[in-house]
């Protein structure tokens, strides 16, 4: 076999494995993302709950009764 077609046929070779191993890390990075965001959501919607409250000055006005504005 000539030098030109053992080049090709390897060059073939490379890319179809380039292609494989990218689809893998792209089809596990999405199965990874679908994970994270299961769990991702109710911590969140926690911190959203347990910062709704304060107000501009740092103060949590709905929990200090002995505030008078």
């Amino acid at each position: 076999m000539s030098n030109t077609v053992l080049f090709i046929i390897g060059t073939l070779i490379f890319l179809s494995y380039l292609f494989f191993l990218l689809r893998m890390v792209w089809k596990q990075h999405q199965i990874q993302q679908e994970e994270e965001s299961k769990y991702a959501q109710p911590v969140l919607r926690k911190v959203e709950d347990e910062t709704h409250s304060i107000n501009a000055e740092g103060m949590d006005s709905l929990n200090d009764k002995s505030m008078v504005s």
